[in-house]
């Protein structure tokens, strides 16, 4: 009667020299890989809120100057393709709308830091404004309120 216990099972690991060069060399690479990927996604992040900011401020800036340099009687017509064209819905902010913050991201205090650098420290970014989710920011036209 021959016993076959689960550690037999096994044995050809602890038995040679290849073997074991070849796991240690698998978690070697596994382990780098994992540290490559985590520290690319660290280093990465204040070059990413710097392109998302400068992509913000300069959508609010062309916005805003196209608002102020335009006719009066034409901003409706230029409300109506920013909206359609281009996905850039402008509303006047009250003081009754109920603002949410973005959800919590790891770029989001970088973001709002370097857009409110530019574009003034009243500015907001939003998730939520009255139930409605976006991307919301807020800025001021000429003296008039947000």
């Amino acid at each position: 009667m021959q016993l076959h216990l689960p550690t037999q099972r096994y044995a050809w690991l602890g038995g040679s020299l290849f073997w074991r060069t070849f796991i240690l060399i698998g978690f070697i690479i596994t382990v780098s890989m994992a540290a490559w990927v985590a520290s690319s996604h660290f280093l990465e992040r204040g070059p990413k809120a710097q392109q998302m900011a400068a992509r913000i401020i300069s959508t609010v800036t062309i916005t805003r100057a196209a608002l102020t340099h335009s006719r009066p009687a034409w901003r409706t017509e230029l409300l109506f393709e920013l909206s359609s064209n281009e996905g850039i819905r402008i509303y006047s902010l009250e003081s009754n709308d109920r603002i949410e913050p973005l959800r919590d991201m790891s770029l989001m205090p970088d973001l709002e830091n370097i857009v409110q650098a530019t574009l003034g420290s009243d500015t907001k970014i939003a998730g939520r404004v009255n139930g409605m989710a976006g991307f919301w920011v807020s800025f001021k036209i000429d003296d008039d309120d947000e």
